[in-house]
């Protein structure tokens, strides 16, 4: 079954996105090829002479003045006031719009789109996958950016840490032991983990711990990569971290010329440089497919310089050769015992997340990477190095979306300048503090947790009462403490702390003397465990005890709504209910009925404290006033039951509402399935929110729903369902229709307020699902423009919905014009992200 579905979808695919079109995109292709021959040869010619590259390099310093971006900036006005709105519409292939070469017509008093000159240079722009990572960045360091360089931690200054894992590497390790041994700088210590190995390895490297006191040896049983890295680090005490394979070289002067350039940055939390290839016998690879090779030097790889695309886009250019400083690690912790294969990705990923990271200033080549049989990149297919790396970009959405969450803080004080500057600074992020009994009243769960940080003199146990899944932060004088003791998360000194203050890796002490970096550093390294933890929770084999959880939020009408609910003995629901309401949701808790009660009043979070509590393998997300149609779940998971890679299911979604407002009733989501099917996203066919399902396990997957209200404070995220859906048939997840499941949805005393909020959660929401790729992009300024003349010439101030549109694309159209002026910034924000700091 699993095969014919395969083949139905792809023939499907074919024929929806593709039919006729193919033939003619051929001779396309082919026409395009032989001109851009031609002008290769053309180029070619004129990039040659000397008068080209003078002028080049002149033209360059020259867009580098302050007074020529004065006069483009002039330009840019100028253009604007002798066309007015500059407008074009029509899209490439790639979803960028085509030249137009004549000025727009106005027709009817507005301008017609298809004729019409650009408003921006849609061909010289940042990517989506960049912008989108740009965005991340800027919301992120707004408030939260760490500063490595006033972060004191507890670890030898100067001294560098180098990690070589090993499994079974008797033909290569002590070559690459040698070439550390061999390094110009010396102020290093070499940790090597045995990972369990049953060949002659052990005798090896016992030998060499013997020869050199530098270097230290950890037989275990074999862990796997991740977590033999992860125990090496633990053990680690340099100020640098660095980690080589067996079967790989370093040169010479690796150690010595990042450290160098670690210095000259003390900005940058890691380094990233190129990398030379080499094959089983150590001699020059020059047949690979990665980046540019150096055409002196062919069997060296280039990698790219700006890592704006390192999150978004499924491939880790960072390579074998790096460092990064003890701080970062700090935060970021352990590599994941998740992601065997792509643990280095993973970890590259959350860096690049949360501090600086650059590629060399050098491009000299500093480091062998060698390609065997024996590697794990020759086992890509074997281990599904490919495909993971494509779910973790899944994951790393989500992590990005957590990371600009609304955190949660619990601070006892006692009245220092410290804990009175740490306090403003929360509420100056935007984020909340709450007291200790309002966080108890919360019910325990992965999604939605707390930072308890408690100010004091002298050490001090943390309080009994404090929740077991808060993150405990101590902020005291330094004092002995037992590397056992599980009272606390972390330390915070309020002295200087030097190599004799350190504690279990990653717990402390660290002296932090200011309440900006102190926020941003207890955010991340908390979040981390967090999102760890989730992770773990993510990838668990454990049987689901239910069939279906039934997510629903309080309401007036919640007794009806679970009326109407017929459950087997196998089903549950999940009732969402701020604090005030507990008391009443406490009424109906049954076996069947649990409350997720949540302090928050974002109901994307609420959603996810509610799906993370979950027992059923299938989750059904309903609205507010809606009822779940008799034989609407078996219907669900008849529909799952067509194939395992069917991650979510919509159905039918009836409105009942007053008479006034039933020609509305599309807004307000009214949807019909004609026939059971595959989905395949479609701007006029768009399935209704309000009848939903999706399999917890790929729920879990992605992670939750998307989180705009973070970005956006007036977003509540209205396409969630759809974002989350879209997200995973990215990755081969199927959406499917299924005619036979049924909801009715009740809408009454809808006013022109209420409705204008609803439209502007549904298009802005749409909006930022294309700016984080999800959905394939489809809103241009030009397009926006032509649409908003066109409602403004429709003067009936009884058609509300035209009225509330109108004021919702006018408010639509000022956000994506300031996107493009971003966007068009290209020079500027690459930049930024390929100079060290």
């Amino acid at each position: 079954m699993g095969n014919i579905i395969k083949k139905y979808i792809e023939q499907k695919y074919i024929i929806e996105r593709y039919g006729q079109e193919i033939n003619e995109l051929r001779v396309s292709v082919e026409n395009l090829r032989l001109e851009n021959e031609a002008l290769r040869e053309e180029k070619d010619k004129i990039i040659n002479q000397p008068y080209y590259i003078q002028a080049f390099g002149f033209r360059e310093k020259v867009k580098k003045l302050f007074i020529y971006r004065i006069f483009a900036g002039i330009r840019h006005v100028y253009r604007r006031l002798k066309y007015g709105k500059i407008v074009n519409t029509w899209k490439t292939t790639n979803a960028e719009p085509v030249c137009a070469e004549n000025i727009c017509d106005v027709q009817n008093g507005y301008e017609h789109p298809d004729n019409c000159l650009r408003e921006f240079n849609y061909d010289h722009m940042l990517g989506a996958h960049e912008y989108r990572f740009i965005k991340y960045k800027c919301k992120r360091n707004n408030g939260f950016r760490i500063d490595v360089n006033k972060i004191n931690v507890p670890y030898i200054k100067d001294f560098v840490s180098i990690i070589l894992p090993v499994y079974n590497g008797d033909d290569y390790v002590d070559t690459a032991i040698e070439s550390v041994l061999m390094q110009t700088y010396t102020n290093f210590e070499l940790i090597i983990i045995d990972d369990g190995s049953t060949d002659k390895t052990p005798e090896i490297v016992d030998y060499y711990a013997l020869a050199d006191k530098r270097i230290k040896v950890i037989h275990q049983e074999n862990r796997k990569l991740p977590r033999t890295l992860s125990r090496g680090f633990r053990e680690a005490r340099g100020e640098y971290f660095t980690w080589t394979s067996a079967d790989n070289i370093m040169h010479p002067k690796f150690i010595e010329k990042f450290v160098g350039e670690m210095k000259q940055h003390p900005r940058t939390g890691m380094l990233f440089g190129n990398i030379g290839l080499i094959d089983e016998k150590g001699n020059p690879k020059t047949d690979f497919e990665w980046y540019s090779a150096d055409d002196e030097h062919p069997a060296h790889v280039i990698l790219p310089k700006c890592v704006l695309e390192l999150n978004t886009i499924a491939n880790n250019y960072v390579g074998a050769a790096f460092m990064y400083r003890a701080v970062a690690a700090c935060v970021v912790e352990d590599y994941s015992a998740f992601k065997y294969g792509i643990e280095d990705y993973d970890y590259w990923m959350k860096i690049n997340e949360l501090f600086d990271l650059r590629h060399t200033t050098f491009d000299e080549v500093e480091y062998s990477y060698r390609m065997h049989s024996k590697s794990l990149t020759s086992k890509d297919k074997e281990l599904k190095i490919t495909e993971n790396r494509y779910k973790q970009m899944l994951l790393d959405d989500f992590r990005r979306n957590y990371y600009l969450k609304q955190q949660g803080w619990i601070i006892e004080g006692d009245g220092s300048k410290l804990y009175k500057e740490f306090s403003d600074c929360i509420k100056k992020a935007g984020h909340r503090i709450v007291s200790l009994d309002e966080a108890k009243k919360q019910t325990v769960n992965l999604y939605e947790r707390y930072i308890y940080v408690k100010f004091c003199e002298g050490y001090s146990d943390c309080r009994q009462d404090v929740p077991e899944n808060v993150f405990r932060v101590i902020v005291t004088n330094k004092c002995n403490v037992s590397e056992k003791d599980t009272c606390w998360n972390t330390y915070i000194s309020y002295n200087k702390v030097d190599e004799s203050d350190f504690i279990t890796a990653y717990k402390g002490w660290y002296y932090i003397n200011d309440s900006d970096n102190l926020l941003a550093f207890l955010d991340a390294k908390a979040r981390n465990a967090f999102l760890y933890e989730l992770e773990g929770d993510s990838v668990s084999t454990a049987e689901y005890e239910k069939r279906f959880s039934i997510i629903v939020p309080f309401s007036n009408h919640l007794k009806e709504m679970l009326d109407n609910i017929v459950l087997s003995d196998d089903d549950e629901i999940v009732v969402i209910a701020g604090v005030k309401e507990s008391k009443d949701v406490q009424n109906i808790i049954s076996n069947d009925v649990r409350a997720a009660v949540c302090i928050t009043d974002n109901l994307v979070i609420r959603k996810n404290i509610a799906a993370r509590m979950a027992k059923g393998k299938y989750l059904v997300f309903l609205d507010k006033q809606c009822e779940l149609q008799q034989g609407t779940l078996e219907s669900f998971e008849e529909a799952f039951s067509v194939d395992k890679n069917i991650a979510t299911v919509f159905g039918n979604v009836e409105i009942k509402n007053a008479a006034t407002y039933q020609k509305y009733n599309k807004e307000f989501g009214q949807y019909v399935v004609q026939d059971d099917d595959i989905y395949n996203f479609q701007e006029n066919n768009v399935p209704s929110p309000y009848c939903f399902a999706v399999r917890n396990k790929y729920f879990k997957m992605v992670g939750g729903f998307y989180n705009f209200n973070e970005i956006y404070s007036n977003v509540s995220g209205s396409e969630e369902h759809l974002g989350l859906a879209m997200a995973l048939q990215k990755y081969g997840y199927h959406i499917f229709l299924a005619k036979d499941c049924h909801v009715v949805r009740m809408v009454d005393d809808f006013v022109f307020n209420q409705l204008k909020e609803a439209i502007f959660n549904k298009i802005m929401s749409k909006y930022l699902l294309q700016l984080e790729t999800v959905l394939p992009y489809s809103i241009w300024p030009e397009e926006l423009q032509w649409r908003l003349n066109e409602m403004r010439a429709v003067n009936d101030k009884a058609d509300i919905w035209n009225m509330a549109n109108r004021d919702c694309i006018e408010q639509l159209l000022d956000i994506v014009r300031k996107d493009f002026r971003e966007k068009e910034k290209i020079d500027l924000n690459r930049d930024i992200f390929v100079r060290p700091m």
